[in-house]
Parts: structure tokens; sequence; C-alpha cells
């Protein structure tokens, strides 16, 4: 993946060893740069709320000591529904059990702990250039969630034809810039669209995006 600087990164474990070597693993990258790795969701809210250099990208422990991964995702949302932060929950938990509940509330990735390394970097790289990154299992936990689901069509025709383009264009895990390229319109075009398909649909996230469209029967996982 090409970039002009590094992918600014922020960790939140409560694990000091698994902790401290993904650190060094990724800030040897070159690509990725740690710029904060704590113990607390707590203090990690505290500092966006400070005004800080911002991440690009949270891992977040799902389950830490002082607010659980879940809860932060959800202040997160709650207190800076603007920011273009994303984040990725790292759990020792089955995906099945907590992805669907944690993208829905804004989540842009779920991966397990026992993960290869260079499936992290993967991630971090997906959801900073695409809003999204799906495992295998994810993708089979999401399907079996949804097919029990009954869509709701009361947003679909608020969706104009390009917006429904730029939905399923985001489905195929394109970028805003491989949306433009694809639908001959400028990045800063596709970024309007992409904000006003979030808002009328009510979702926080790409991801909640995409779990429209799988709902609604557009894409099949």
């Amino acid at each position: 993946m090409a970039i002009s600087e590094p992918i600014k990164v922020a960790l939140i474990d409560d694990q000091i060893l698994f902790r401290k070597s993904l650190v060094n693993i990724l800030n040897f990258m070159g690509s990725i740069q740690v710029i904060l790795e704590d113990t607390s969701g707590i203090t990690f809210i505290e500092y966006l709320e400070s005004g800080q250099v911002a991440p690009d990208v949270l891992l977040l422990d799902l389950q830490l000591p002082d607010m659980d991964g879940i809860a932060v995702t959800k202040q997160i949302k709650e207190k800076f529904p603007d920011h273009p932060l994303k984040i990725i929950i790292l759990s020792s938990h089955p995906q099945e059990r907590y992805a669907t509940h944690l993208l829905d509330l804004g989540a842009n990735g779920y991966l397990s702990k026992d993960c290869e390394p260079k499936e992290v970097i993967k991630a971090i790289e997906d959801v900073y250039s695409k809003g999204i990154y799906f495992t295998k299992s994810l993708r089979d936990a999401l399907k079996d969630h949804h097919e029990k689901q009954i869509p709701s069509l009361d947003n679909t025709a608020l969706l104009t034809d390009r917006e429904k383009d730029i939905v399923l264009c985001v489905c195929d895990e394109m970028g805003s810039r491989e949306i433009a390229e694809k639908l001959s319109i400028s990045v800063k075009t596709v970024e309007t669209h992409r904000n006003n398909i979030m808002h009328k649909l009510g979702t926080k996230s790409i991801s909640g995006v995409i779990l429209y469209a799988v709902r609604m029967g557009w894409v099949v996982l």
C-alpha cells in the first residue's frame, strides 16, 4: 500500500507483552506509526477530548479493566460522531459472538488476537483506505446473523441511484479514490455521497452501510 505519511495508530490493550510486541511489529513497518499505547479506554477518550494529534486507526481490546471495548466504541461514536477515527476490535472471543454488534455500533473491523501480524497490518491498511476490514469468518458470521433479520425498506427510497452505486462500490471494498475513478466523479463528491448515505441510513460508519446493503439483499457476503 503506497501512502505519503505513516498511518497513525493507537493501541489500547492491558496485556503488556502482547501490546509491546505488537507496537514493535507495527513501528518496524515504516508505513505505520504507533502514536499512543495504553491500558485504559477512559484514558483514550480523554486523549481524544484533549485535542492532541489523533490517530487514524484505533486497535482496541474488547476486554479492558476500566471500560470494555463495546462501551469505548459507543462513547467514541456518541462524543465524536464526525471523527474519522477507524476502530478495529481485538478479541480472544469468537467473532460471531460480538462482531456483528460492534459493527452495528460503528467499529470498522474485528480481529482475533491469535491472528498473524500480517493480518493486523492488512486490517489497518484496509480500514484506513476503505473504511472496513472483513475476514472470511466475519463474513460468514454476518451472513448467518443477517439471514435471520427481516429487511426494512423504510430508507431505500431515500437513496438516489448514484448513492446506491456508491453503496455497491463500498461493499466491493473500494476506497474513495477507486470509486471516484470508476464513476468518473471527484473524490470530494464520493466523500459527500458517503456522508449523505450514512446520515440517511442513520449509521455512523461504513460498516453500517455494508450491513444495510446485506439486509436489503443488494449484496451477498
